[in-house]
């Protein structure tokens, strides 16, 4: 494993370098063939943006390997760069139902200020089991702060997220969290309204409607 170990001190030492996607993806490699995840925590930790942006990367390309890196993980969900925020949020699929702190914190990206961000915390929302969603949602009900997401979520594991007419009564809301629950209500439970959700006027909504129309189609 003494490549992967060079590739690490290569990619800490000039985190700039156009050759760093290059690195990265030779690293993952490496992690793939049985390199220890663990050697992924000081680039998680780094205070290099590039580099921690890099990990974040990597981290979410391993998928269910990844998941004793959580710890480090979770805390990138408030970081300043979007980038790493988004490859955070990839890392959270593997999340238990154990882990409903850290299920929490990737739900509020709901509300990120960047379209990128949301549009992948809308996808996320819409993979889980309702059993993860609900233990989010048993954080989320504990903060004010965080009372409107909550409803939506609440909502979302409902029976009235089941039916037709709740689903597009909630996709006229004027309340932008609520189109993007009826949105993922459409996506998880009838993906026959998906066409309805894609001519929404709500530019965010249409999209991810119609990227989930794409994926089935590819799928089918």
């Amino acid at each position: 494993m003494e490549y992967a170990e060079h590739l690490i001190q290569r990619i800490l030492d000039a985190p700039d370098h156009s050759r760093v996607a290059v690195l990265a993806n030779e690293l993952l490699r490496e992690f793939q063939r049985g390199y220890s995840v663990e050697r992924l925590r000081p680039l998680l930790a780094s205070y290099d943006g590039g580099i921690v942006a890099t990990a974040a990367w990597i981290a979410s390309e391993l998928a269910e390997t990844a998941r004793p890196l959580l710890s480090e993980v979770v805390p990138l969900l408030k970081h300043p760069a979007k980038r790493v925020r988004f490859h955070a949020l990839d890392c959270l699929f593997w999340a238990s139902i154990e882990q409903g702190s850290e299920l929490a914190a990737a739900f509020r990206l709901l509300g990120d200020a960047d379209s990128g961000v949301r549009w992948k915390a809308m996808h996320l929302l819409a993979s889980l089991s309702a059993e993860k969603l609900r233990a989010g949602l048993r954080f989320l009900a504990q903060s004010e702060g965080d009372a409107e997401l909550a409803r939506g979520l609440s909502w979302l594991i409902s029976s009235e997220a089941e039916r037709p007419e709740m689903i597009l009564a909630a996709l006229g809301s004027d309340d932008a969290i609520m189109r993007r629950f009826a949105a993922l209500a459409a996506a998880r439970n009838r993906t026959e309204l998906l066409g309805d959700v894609s001519t929404s006027g709500d530019d965010e909504v249409s999209e991810f409607a119609r990227g989930k129309m794409r994926l089935a189609q590819q799928s089918a």
